[in-house]
C-alpha cells in the first residue's frame, strides 16, 4: 500500500547533486512547502504538491505531519555504539580537573571499557547494543557507523564487529569500522608489536568474514604516530577496507595529513589540524567530520574551526555524535547541532546538512540516504517544530515526533513537549 506524508510546514529535501555539500552549498536546504511525500514499500517515489498528490495517488495510508517539519533521517558517521560497562567515575574525575590523557595513562579511559567488553558474552553485548540502537532511532538516527576498538585483542574485536553486523537485521544502513588501533594494550611492548599483531592476526579474519567496511586508527601524540597510521591504513586497503582516521583530536600530530596521503573517506575530530592539511583534504576528496559534543564534554576551551574549513578551505563537513562511553556519552545529534552552532560558528542550515547528506557521504551511503527525493530510501523524520531554525535552537530535548525508517514508523512519541 502507498503511504503519503502530508501536512508538513516545510520539507527539507536537501537535494543530492552527486557530491557532498561544501562552501555555500552547505546552506541550501531546498525547502518545499504545500507538498507531500509518497512512499511505496521502502522508497520515496514522489515529492509532490499536496493537492496534485491527492489526485494522483489514491487509497494511501496517511502519515500526518501537520504543523511539523520533514527532514532526512540523521546519518551519524562516527560512533562507538557497541561496548560494555560505563565510566561515570571518570566523568567525576574530569569534573575535578583531570584530563582525558591523564585518565588514560593512569589505566582508565579506553582500557576501562576494554576490560568490561572483553568480559561480557556475545548475547549480552548484543542485547545492550540493540537497546542503544533503539535509542538512536528515537533521536532520529536512521543510518549509523559503528566502530570496534574496545577489544584490543582477537576475540573481542571480532565479537564487537559481529555484534555490530548482527544489528543490521534491525537497521540495514549500519556501516562497520575495524578500529583495533584504538590504543596499545599493556601486554604489548610497543606500538609496532601491537600493529603487527592486528595486521597479521586480526585484520585478515575481519576481511575474511566481511565484518568491516572501514579501517580507522587513533593518530594522536602518545597513541599512534602518523607513519604508523599510514602503514596500518594502507594495510587495511589491501583487504578492501576504506580508511578513516581519528586525527589531531587533542594536539597537533600531523594526523590530518595522513588522511590525504592514504585517500581516507573522512578525517574526524580535527581540532588541531593544520591549515595546509585541511586544504589538502579538499584536493583529495576527504570529508571533515566534526565531533563538537566530545570537546564540550571534555571541557575544551577550543573548538574546530568550522568557518575556516567551510569558507576558506571549501571542505565538505559532516557532523557526528562520537557516541561512546568515555568522552561523549550522548546519542542525541540535536545536542551536537546546538554545540556546533554555538561554539563552531556553524549555521542552522549547515548543521542539518552536515548531519544528513554529508554524513551519508562520509559512510558511502549517499545513493540511498541523506536527502528526501525520488528513488532514495524513505528514511524521514517528522520534527515537532514550526521552522527548521528551531532544530538547533531548542536544545536539550528530542524534537523527533516520528522516525520513519525504510517507509515504516520505528519510533513515535506518545506525548510531546
Amino acid at each position: 500500500m502507498l503511504k503519503i506524508i502530508k501536512g508538513a510546514e516545510q520539507i527539507l529535501t536537501i537535494k543530492d547533486n552527486g557530491f557532498p555539500r561544501h562552501g555555500k552549498n552547505m546552506s541550501e536546504l531546498d525547502i518545499l512547502t504545500d507538498c507531500s511525500v509518497i512512499i511505496e514499500d521502502e522508497y520515496i517515489i514522489d515529492v509532490i504538491n499536496t493537492q496534485e498528490g491527492e489526485k494522483k495517488y489514491t487509497n494511501c495510508e496517511i502519515i500526518d505531519a501537520t504543523g511539523c517539519i520533514l527532514m532526512p533521517g540523521i546519518c551519524d558517521s562516527h560512533t562507538h555504539l557497541v561496548w560494555a560497562g560505563s565510566r561515570e567515575d571518570e566523568f567525576a574525575l574530569r569534573a575535578k580537573g583531570a584530563s582525558y590523557m591523564e585518565i588514560m595513562n593512569s589505566g582508565g579511559g579506553i582500557q576501562n571499557t576494554v576490560n568490561a567488553t572483553r568480559n561480557i558474552s556475545f548475547e549480552k553485548l548484543l542485547e545492550i547494543s540493540h537497546k542503544r540502537l533503539n535509542d538512536v532511532f528515537r533521536y532520529g538516527t536512521t543510518s549509523i557507523e559503528i566502530k570496534s576498538g574496545y577489544g584490543l585483542d582477537f576475540d573481542t574485536e571480532i565479537k564487537q564487529l559481529e555484534v555490530a553486523n548482527s544489528l543490521k537485521r534491525f537497521n540495514p544502513e549500519i556501516k562497520t569500522t575495524f578500529m583495533g588501533a584504538h590504543a596499545k594494550p599493556p601486554k604489548f611492548h610497543n606500538n609496532e608489536e601491537y600493529l603487527d599483531f592486528l595486521e597479521k592476526k586480526v585484520l585478515p579474519e575481519v576481511a575474511k568474514r566481511k565484518l568491516a567496511d572501514f579501517i580507522d586508527i587513533f593518530c594522536e601524540k602518545g597513541v599512534f604516530t602518523p607513519q604508523q597510521a599510514i602503514n596500518h591504513l594502507n594495510e587495511g586497503k589491501k583487504y578492501g577496507l576504506i580508511p578513516k582516521i581519528h586525527a589531531d583530536e587533542l594536539e597537533y600530530s600531523g594526523a590530518c595529513e595522513v588522511a590525504s596521503i592514504v585517500g581516507a573517506i573522512s578525517a574526524d575530530h580535527l581540532l588541531k589540524a593544520s591549515d595546509n592539511a585541511i586544504y589538502n583534504m579538499k584536493k583529495n576528496n576527504v570529508i571533515a567530520t566534526l565531533l563538537p559534543a566530545t570537546l564540550f564534554n571534555l571541557k575544551s576551551k577550543d573548538y574546530q574551526r568550522a568557518r575556516f574549513i567551510i569558507d576558506k578551505a571549501d571542505v565538505p563537513v559532516a557532523l557526528a555524535t562520537d557516541f561512546n562511553p568515555g568522552s561523549c556519552y550522548c546519542e542525541n545529534i540535536f545536542v551536537t547541532m546546538h554545540i556546533a552552532c554555538q561554539y563552531n560558528g556553524m549555521f542552522a542550515e549547515e548543521v542539518i546538512i552536515a548531519s544528513t547528506l554529508n554524513g551519508a557521504y562520509a559512510m558511502g551511503l549517499n545513493k540511498k540516504c541523506g536527502s528526501i527525493q525520488k528513488g532514495k530510501l524513505a528514511d524521514i523524520l517528522i520534527i515537532d517544530a514550526p521552522s527548521y531554525k528551531f532544530i538547533p535552537y531548542h536544545f536539550g530535548i528530542n524534537p523527533v515526533k516520528k522516525t520513519i525508517k525504510r517507509g515504516n514508523i520505528v519510533s513515535e512519541k506518545t506525548c510531546y513537549h
